[in-house]
């Protein structure tokens, strides 16, 4: 079975999501620029990691896009996260990615149906609210924190 994902969580090294991008800039009280022309999908490693298991455990085949299943663009994630996380979302600046000084072209649409994987689970796939919800929880437990240091042992 080969999966397309586009998924968000905490990292190791705390680089790794957009997610993470957006969350330690606004803590910070940096302002930073918020795409409105890019559109994804995104998913929480944590649902990811257990609808590939499901899926294993139903030995699907073939291609699947497991990626969320509420397209947005990258403005509206990261206001969605200041808004969980309390952060000024004035601080996120609306902007083309083409006025954005960027070098590396960058697809404007990351988006994919989901059709075919909820057919094969025989089920939706969780919201986006739902994984935010989980990401905030581990920031509040700091969990964020916790596996940086796994990398220092």
């Amino acid at each position: 079975m080969v999966e397309r994902v586009n998924f968000y969580g905490w990292s190791a090294t705390g680089k790794r999501s957009l997610a993470e991008h957006f969350v330690h800039n606004l803590e910070a009280g940096q302002q930073m620029m918020g795409f409105t022309d890019i559109n994804f999908c995104p998913m929480n490693v944590l649902d990811l990691s257990a609808i590939l298991v499901e899926a294993a455990e139903l030995e699907l085949k073939g291609l699947h896009h497991l990626v969320g299943p509420q397209p947005m663009s990258k403005y509206q994630f990261g206001l969605h996260i200041a808004k969980k996380f309390g952060f000024d979302p004035g601080l996120i600046k609306p902007v083309s990615v083409n006025e954005s000084g960027l070098q590396a072209a960058r697809s404007p649409n990351l988006t994919l149906s989901v059709a075919k994987i909820t057919t094969s689970l025989g089920h939706e796939l969780p919201g986006f609210e739902q994984g935010l919800q989980k990401f905030h929880d581990q920031y509040r437990r700091g969990y964020a924190q916790f596996i940086q240091t796994l990398v220092q042992l």
